[in-house]
């Protein structure tokens, strides 16, 4: 299974990149303070309602992926199709499973990261929390956090199959619904 097309830009494998994609969603969060959707207007994956205390606008699918490396040296996170109400801690979780990488297969962490040793890991997942600014509350809360957010990234991949989404049924054909589970 792979992510990507391919081992991604050295860029991406720093743990200032880790850091600063955290400051970059701290940024953005911070940035939607105050703002309310339009409750009447239904996300991808779920029908319209008003954000609930501590909810915000989640990207849901913050990976290497889904972010360019700009001329600048600066880093973009596109492709929003399943924002939706959610916590933060949400994106932090799935940032940490793919930018640390918390994947078990060493074979994708080789050929997508360039191989990624153990001690690199624990760095670059500090570097997220930290980037992020995490409390001690969030801190405790954000390894449970990733369990959770992978999980339901593996039925959202399951779901949107089963609805005939030509993407996802190729997707999970080729196991992506399955590699968040066994991480």
């Amino acid at each position: 299974v792979s992510l990507g097309p391919g081992l991604l830009a050295r860029q991406f494998g720093s743990v200032a990149t880790c850091r600063g994609i955290a400051a970059c969603l701290r940024g953005f969060y911070d940035a939607l303070a105050g703002f309310e959707p339009d409750p009447a207007l239904p996300w991808r994956m779920v029908p319209g309602r008003r954000l609930e205390d501590g909810e915000v606008v989640v990207h849901h699918d913050v990976g290497t992926y889904n972010t360019v490396l700009r001329a600048d040296g600066t880093f973009a996170v596109i492709d929003y199709d399943f924002a939706a109400p959610g916590r933060p801690v949400e994106d932090l979780a799935y940032a940490l499973w793919s930018w640390t990488p918390l994947w078990g297969d060493r074979g994708a962490v080789e050929r997508e990261m360039g191989g990624v040793g153990l001690g690199e890991r624990v760095h670059k997942f500090a570097a997220l929390v930290d980037g992020y600014g995490a409390d001690a509350s969030l801190r405790a809360a954000v390894c449970d956090a990733v369990l959770t957010r992978m999980a339901s990234q593996s039925r959202t991949l399951e779901d949107l199959a089963a609805q005939g989404d030509p993407a996802f049924v190729r997707m999970v054909a080729e196991g992506h619904a399955e590699r968040p589970r066994r991480d």
